[in-house]
């Protein structure tokens, strides 16, 4: 580094000793740096520290990091978000803490390329940004954030609900999503609107056998047994020309819906079609996730 090779044999001893006291290795193996490198993460906030206000650091930031390009913004999201995870930087490096908070939220208003990397990387710190931020998203990042929350979201279920409600705000057809994501939520009520809307606006098959199979779960939830097996028995019928593991779990929803009604002969007929029916299959899909 040229840096380096401009100091005097005395500042060298004393850089040295200084990257080995924040460096200390185990004097038996090679060396390395550790990761993540915390030296590098106080760097990037005694930096921002620096800059004379706020404004300009803001502005350094975008000049650096503002893009379209998604893995460019992976890259700086990991770095930025690391940095504020550097222990002691709130005592010691507050201002650039609280610097490098402001610019992470200003590029994610600014570049929507940032919102699915940040939802992956901290999504407790930044959910309120986050929820924000979709509702105002082009739908190709809401589409790649939807993509990111597949199964189960303990730490993103707000994001999830929101994303959720964007999909179902712009196409119908995600009403479905939104009923179980809600229901995910708690919000059960809600969970059985948006499954009843979904059963009076979409039209496709496919559709309309996602929504009665919301709809019976929902209602399964509200205790209306008698009503949940009529949507499931519904579902049921639009999926039996679907593959076998799609009827498979149709045959699985109406078996527990029989069973909540009081048919438990019907129950154990439709369950053992399930079981026939996934396995056939052949083991391409898993209890507890089955095809939409």
């Amino acid at each position: 580094m040229p840096a380096l090779r401009a100091l005097d044999a005395g500042k060298l001893r004393s850089a040295a000793s200084a990257l080995a006291s924040a460096y200390p290795g185990d004097g038996a193996t090679l060396w390395r740096a550790p990761t993540p490198d915390r030296l590098a993460d106080t760097h990037l906030l005694a930096t921002a520290e620096a800059q004379p206000t706020d404004a300009e650091w803001d502005e350094h930031v975008h000049a650096v990091c503002a893009t379209d390009d998604p893995a460019v913004a992976e890259h700086a999201t990991r770095v930025l978000t690391r940095a504020l995870t550097t222990p002691g930087a709130r005592h010691r490096h507050a201002v650039g803490l609280r610097r490098l908070l402001g610019s992470i939220t200003s590029l994610v208003r600014a570049c929507p390329a940032y919102l699915p990397p940040l939802a992956r990387i901290d999504p407790v710190r930044f959910r309120d940004l986050i929820v924000e931020q979709v509702a105002l998203a082009p739908s190709a990042t809401v589409a790649e954030l939807a993509a990111d929350l597949t199964g189960p979201t303990t730490s993103r279920l707000a994001i999830a609900v929101a994303v959720a409600r964007r999909r179902a705000a712009d196409d119908p057809r995600h009403l479905a999503g939104l009923s179980a994501r809600l229901a995910e939520a708690g919000d059960l009520p809600a969970a059985l609107d948006a499954a009843e809307r979904a059963v009076a606006l979409v039209t496709d098959p496919d559709d309309r056998a996602s929504a009665h199979t919301a709809l019976c779960h929902r209602l399964a939830e509200h205790d209306r047994p008698a009503e949940a097996l009529t949507a499931a028995r519904t579902a049921a019928d639009l999926r039996s020309a679907a593959p076998p593991a799609v009827r498979g779990f149709a045959q699985h929803n109406l078996a527990l819906r029989l069973t909540d009604a009081g048919h438990p002969d019907e129950a154990v007929d439709a369950a053992a079609e399930a079981v026939d029916l996934l396995l056939a299959a052949g083991g391409q899909h898993r209890p507890g996730s089955p095809p939409r």
